[in-house]
Order: C-alpha cells, then sequence, then structure tokens
C-alpha cells in the first residue's frame, strides 16, 4: 500500500485499513467494529431517504456492508479502494483537500441502492422524479444532505450520551444539569434558555456566577467529546487536524440548518416526558462556544451578572481574575488583595475617597480581562468588564482629582455615551458615569447628547 502511515493514524482509519486487508483474523472482527461506528447513521439515512421503516433499513445495510465489504469474490473491497485513492490524493497534492470518508461511505451506498432499484425494476436508472414526475437535476447534492444530517444527528446524540456518562460517572451531575437545562433542553425544543439566575435557584446554586461557570466547563466538556468523535472518522492527523475538524463541524451545521425538519435530539432524562422531535436549532451545537461574551448572551443574564459584581468583594473579584490568569500562565501572580477584603465593588464606587491604588487595580484587571475574554479572561462578559474599567476611570477623577487613563477626552465620551444606554446599570454606576460626561463635555464644548461612534471595547 503506498499510503503513508503518517498521514492517517486515526481510530477509523486503522479500522477501515483492517477492513480492507482480505488476509488478516481480525477481518470480520474489523467489520463489526465498523458497523459499530457506522450503523445508526447509515440506517437513519436509509429510513430518512429510500422510506424503509427500521427492519428493512437495517437488512439492506447489512447486506452492502457485506458486498462492499466481507464477499471474498470481489478483486478490492470498498475500504481498499478508498485507501488507494487517498494514497492518489495525498501523492497529487499532499495539502489537500482530501475527500473525506463520510462522502465516500455515502455515494458508494446511494450507487447500491440504486443499483439494487435498477435490478429489481429491470429498467434502465435514469435519476428520480418528483412528485409529479419531473426528473430532479440537484438530486446528488439533496441525496447526500440527507445522509449528512443522518451522520450529524448521530454524531450529536452519540456527544451526548458519552457526556452525560461522564458527568455521572465522576460526580458531576451538577454539571450536566445545568448543561441540559441550559442548552440541550432549548436545542432540542426550539426554546429559549433559562436565565442564569432562574438556573441558581433551579439548581440551588450559589448564585449566577457560578452557573455560568458550570455552563463553561460543560461547553468544554461536551466540545472534547464531539471533536474527539469527529477526529476518529477524518482521515488526517496532526497540524491539518485541528482545522479538519472546524471544516467538518462548520459543514455538518451547514446541512443541519437546510432541512426544513431539522434533526432529533434524544432526551436522556427520565423527568422529561416529551417524545422525541425535531429541532430545527439542533445544529447549533456543533458551533458551540465558550467564549464567556456567546454563554451571557440575553440582557437579563448580564444584569444579573452585574448585581453579583456590585456586591462582590474586589479582594474576591481579584482572586477569581488572577486565579485564571494563574492557570493561563501557569504560574502564581505574587500580588495579594488579601488587604481589601471586605470591600465591596458598590463601597469603591460610594466612597467620598477611595484608595487609588484600588482603583487602578480594578481598571487593570478589568482591562486585561476583558482583551482576553475570547479564551477565559475573568469569567466575566465584555461589557461588565468595559463598565468597571470605565467607573474606576470616572471615580478617580471625580472623586480624587486625578487621571488613570491615557484614553483622549473625545474617547472617553464616545465610551461613555455607549455605555450609559445599557439598560442594566444600577443608578449608583449611572449617576458616576452621568457625572463623568457632563464633565468631559463641559471641557470639551461637548453638547449633552452625541451619536456613539467607537467601540467602548477599545481601552487606553
Amino acid at each position: 500500500m503506498a499510503e503513508d502511515p503518517q498521514k492517517i493514524r486515526t481510530t477509523i482509519m486503522s479500522v477501515i485499513q483492517g477492513v480492507a486487508d482480505f488476509d488478516i483474523p481480525s477481518r470480520r472482527d474489523k467489520v463489526e467494529k465498523f458497523f459499530r461506528q457506522y450503523s445508526r447513521p447509515m440506517v437513519g439515512y436509509l429510513i430518512r431517504r429510500w422510506r424503509m421503516d427500521a427492519d428493512s433499513a437495517e437488512d439492506t445495510l447489512h447486506d452492502f456492508l457485506y458486498h462492499k465489504f466481507l464477499d471474498d469474490t470481489v478483486s478490492e473491497n470498498l475500504a481498499q479502494k478508498f485507501l488507494k485513492r487517498r494514497a492518489r490524493e495525498i501523492a497529487n497534492r499532499p495539502d489537500g483537500p482530501f475527500t473525506s470518508f463520510r462522502s465516500y461511505l455515502f455515494r458508494a451506498l446511494s450507487n447500491y441502492m440504486n443499483d439494487t432499484l435498477k435490478a429489481r425494476t429491470r429498467e434502465p436508472h435514469l435519476g428520480s422524479k418528483n412528485d409529479l414526475g419531473e426528473h430532479v437535476e440537484d438530486e446528488a447534492a439533496m441525496d447526500e444532505d440527507q445522509f449528512s444530517a443522518a451522520w450529524a444527528e448521530d454524531l450529536l446524540n452519540k456527544s451526548i450520551e458519552k457526556v452525560r456518562a461522564e458527568c455521572l460517572a465522576g460526580g458531576q451531575r451538577h454539571i450536566w444539569d445545568v448543561f441540559e437545562a441550559r442548552i440541550l433542553d432549548p436545542a432540542r425544543l426550539d426554546t429559549e434558555p433559562p436565565d442564569f439566575d432562574c438556573l441558581a435557584r433551579l439548581f440551588k446554586f450559589k448564585d449566577a456566577k457560578q452557573a455560568s461557570n458550570l455552563i463553561q466547563t460543560a461547553i468544554r466538556k461536551f466540545k472534547r467529546v464531539l471533536n474527539g468523535l469527529v477526529s476518529d472518522y477524518l482521515p488526517t492527523d496532526g497540524d491539518t487536524l485541528e482545522s479538519a475538524i472546524e471544516e467538518e463541524l462548520s459543514e455538518l451545521q451547514r446541512v443541519s440548518g437546510k432541512l426544513d425538519r431539522g434533526l432529533v435530539l434524544q432526551s436522556l432524562s427520565q423527568s422529561h416526558d416529551e417524545p422525541a422531535r425535531h429541532s430545527t436549532n439542533a445544529g447549533s451545537l456543533f458551533v458551540l462556544s465558550e467564549n464567556i461574551d456567546s454563554i451571557w448572551n440575553q440582557e437579563d443574564d448580564v444584569a444579573e451578572i452585574w448585581r453579583y459584581v456590585l456586591k462582590a468583594e474586589v479582594a474576591s473579584l481579584v482572586h477569581d481574575w488572577r486565579s485564571k490568569q494563574d492557570d493561563q500562565d501557569g504560574e502564581p501572580n505574587p500580588s495579594s488583595p488579601g488587604k481589601r477584603k471586605g470591600v465591596t465593588v458598590e463601597d469603591v464606587w460610594t466612597d467620598a475617597r477611595p484608595p487609588l491604588a484600588l482603583l487602578k487595580l480594578i481598571k487593570q484587571q478589568a482591562k486585561e480581562s476583558a482583551l482576553s475574554s475570547h479564551t477565559r479572561g475573568n469569567g466575566l462578559p465584555t461589557p461588565i468588564n468595559v463598565v468597571l474599567y470605565t467607573t474606576a476611570i470616572a471615580v478617580a477623577s471625580q472623586r480624587l482629582d486625578v487621571r488613570i487613563t491615557k484614553d483622549k477626552d473625545e474617547i472617553i465620551a464616545n465610551r461613555l455615551t455607549k455605555i450609559l444606554q445599557y439598560r442594566w446599570l444600577d443608578p449608583t454606576t449611572r449617576n458616576v458615569l452621568n457625572g463623568w460626561y457632563e464633565k468631559v463635555a463641559c471641557e470639551n464644548q461637548r453638547p449633552p447628547h452625541v451619536s456613539f461612534s467607537g467601540d467602548p471595547r477599545k481601552f487606553g
């Protein structure tokens, strides 16, 4: 075989190579493993596209696998043909793109069904017709989308089952519960997700922030499992694997979004009596983001987290910030906020003479966290960090007459205009920011109300 073994080392490729070899004793075992890996999406496709019942679809699939993989009378089985094609592709264009095994398998099954139908009718196969008897020119594309949809549905359900099993086995039922309530049920039932305050009350978490942290953990777990299952059947590895996984997930989401009926996500909780039903939102699970701004994507959620921040001790917030930074840097931060214990953010905002060092600390930590929120940051959404950053500067200016920013007044005024539009701001913070805006506007002869033209997340 001309294939470079370094090019294909994933689990399913080893299975395909085993199936391709007529001589090894374990070939039937390899075929059985192959069947376990792919039977559900293939049976689903036969039911959905060819309108078979479950028993007929399974019988048809067994016949297909026998003729394509086990029949010793054929010169080459399907696995051998695929590996030869992959070897030619790698030789001709080492950087890809390469034929996916999913697409190759679909074409083989589709051709098998067409040949079977032609043999039964003893008529030349001229392609499918719609209910009006008109030829469907893009049948092949529609057919492959149906196959990919069955594949996508199976992949999501396998991932969900595995995540739940991991959570229960690891004593992490609370992670599964919040993930199911916030992510899975809305995707499965096409409903709005509950806000974090509701989740905190429902599952007796300390606060909405704890619920948010658990969602981040659950999403990371789900993405790890999903990416692992995808990598098992992608014939690539090394430097190209990550981008190949992203492309595959995007393609599966695209196919899912094209289906009028959507996908079926099974409920794994005994407490749910709803029958399985199609969901047009299920494909969103392929592109879940652990970005904190994506998680805190409802105004009620942001309002709840802002209430939490106001009442939180500055020492606790800074500890969270620095703990997360330590996780990223791999070493502890020597600075200690311990001497500020007991002082809340709201206390700082209302203090007539707040410590300048404390204001600088809040400003700096909020800035660093906002700029890194696309990775981990401090677990707070960007708008919260923007308000913390800006209010710390405003308090220093108004209470201490000290400027702790290099931003020009024009930039400050633009940022304040946007921030003051946030409906979730509390009265104290709003008054501080309004006072600073009036001061900046007066000094620069700026009208009291201006249109916003800048990005409040740009820091100086």
